[in-house]
């Protein structure tokens, strides 16, 4: 069998190491618009630098170019991974040098590149969800100057309910970084290199200007060949396979089902791509296991502090009309029966149905780590459940190293005290 694979990020590489796994004698060729540094088996051919410019699909091909020159590729099945690009506004249209989009592999190295760069002192980052944050972060603790600029009126509004998103800021403010929401920015200054922008209320001053403000994903070459929402995201069915025969498509640029809302959206994650990457191979031949949606699961940190969501939070549940309420606990959990070893603060929050009492959704900030505990959050918001079931789950214990209840546990039984 031959096997097309369009795009080499989380999605493109899960799908050919599992498509590998299944069958050692299929022949892959991966098309990547950048440089690929990815060792691949002899089975892959990789063509680095090229894109795919042309969907045949009742014809089974690919047309792609590279270094001006065109292709056709002929294929049994094809697995689009096209991923997506940062979204340039307007007034941020520049081909200056420092002026940084970020979405790309090559786009994250650049960024790492500068946080070392010692000629660079001034930092503006523009927009405040989790790149943006992950940005401002980056570069203050390598003694950047960093200015932070969301429009909206909290950083991590997409994510977070402002009392959690708070300790986020106030840590990015103790590195140093210069919050500023509620801000608009309306162009850059300086010609040809950038030197700052301006914004509704200033003007300031910047080395390097990093842009955060959003993904399109990258399929206006497959418009009129594929079912895509208006926003050029690709529908697929159950088992990710396209509107034309056997193309599949993962990752970035494709709608997926947010089951809390049951809407069709894009949830941009490495996690969701890959898993989608793995998936699409199973179901190459015939379909077996079907992709039921995604939950919205993401973790992240800035300074100290790692912060967790998964569901719905209490401003997206009132945004969308959906009758929710909420109970909020915090622990100082004990990290090792030695004293001398600081405890962990955990503010754990579940927004719950008051009806139905089942999950909607939970958000987690800790200073350590919460991959545990936002992962069981995860699994318990699919499987649809109940503040009874997180009550009495069984959760271990550990005497003399923590004495206290499990916080999932704690958080449903208060809420359950609350109701009554």
């Amino acid at each position: 069998m031959k096997l097309l694979v369009v795009g080499s990020s989380h999605g493109g590489r899960a799908a050919i190491t599992a498509a590998l796994a299944q069958d050692a004698t299929i022949e892959i060729d991966l098309i990547e618009a950048g440089p690929v540094t990815t060792v691949y088996p002899t089975q892959v051919k990789v063509h680095a630098n090229t894109r795919a410019i042309q969907l045949l699909a009742t014809q089974h091909q690919l047309l792609i170019s590279h270094a001006g020159q065109k292709q056709r590729l002929s294929y049994d099945k094809l697995i689009l991974a096209p991923g997506a690009q940062a979204t340039i506004p307007a007034v941020l249209s520049t081909t200056s040098q420092n002026v940084l989009p970020m979405r790309t592999r090559a786009q994250i190295n650049h960024l790492k590149a500068a946080a070392t760069d010692a000629t660079i002192h001034h930092v503006i980052v523009i927009g405040g969800g989790y790149i943006g944050v992950g940005a401002a972060d980056l570069f203050s603790q390598h003694g950047k100057q960093v200015t932070l600029i969301e429009h909206g009126p909290q950083l991590l509004g997409s994510y977070l309910d402002n009392d959690f998103s708070m300790p986020i800021q106030q840590a990015l403010q103790q590195q140093g970084v210069t919050v500023h929401v509620n801000e608009l920015v309306t162009g850059l200054t300086g010609a040809p290199d950038v030197t700052g922008v301006t914004t509704n209320q200033t003007t300031l001053s910047a080395d390097l200007v990093v842009v955060a403000t959003g993904t399109t994903p990258n399929t206006d070459w497959l418009k009129g060949t594929l079912d895509c929402l208006p926003n050029g995201l690709i529908k697929t069915d159950a088992y990710l396979q396209t509107s034309a025969t056997d193309v599949f498509a993962v990752g970035d640029a494709i709608a997926v089902t947010y089951l809390p809302q049951h809407q069709s959206r894009s949830i941009a994650l490495a996690s969701n791509a890959q898993r989608q990457g793995e998936l699409a191979a199973l179901n190459l031949q015939t379909p077996v296991l079907p992709y039921t949606g995604v939950v919205g699961t993401s973790q992240w940190q800035a300074g100290h502090l790692q912060f967790g969501v998964t569901g719905l939070t209490d401003t997206a549940a009132q945004r969308a009309n959906i009758s929710h309420t909420s109970v909020t606990l915090t622990q100082d959990q004990r990290q090792s029966p030695n004293p001398a070893i600081p405890t962990k603060h955990v503010q754990l929050r579940l927004t719950y149905d008051p009806q139905t009492k089942q999950l909607l959704g939970a958000q987690v900030l800790a200073d350590g780590n919460i991959d545990e505990l936002i992962n069981l959050l995860a699994l318990a918001l699919q499987a649809q459940q109940t503040l009874a079931d997180l009550a009495v789950a069984d959760f271990y214990m550990s005497p003399g190293k923590n004495d206290l209840p499990h916080l999932i546990n704690a958080a449903a039984m208060t809420a359950y005290r609350q109701e009554k």
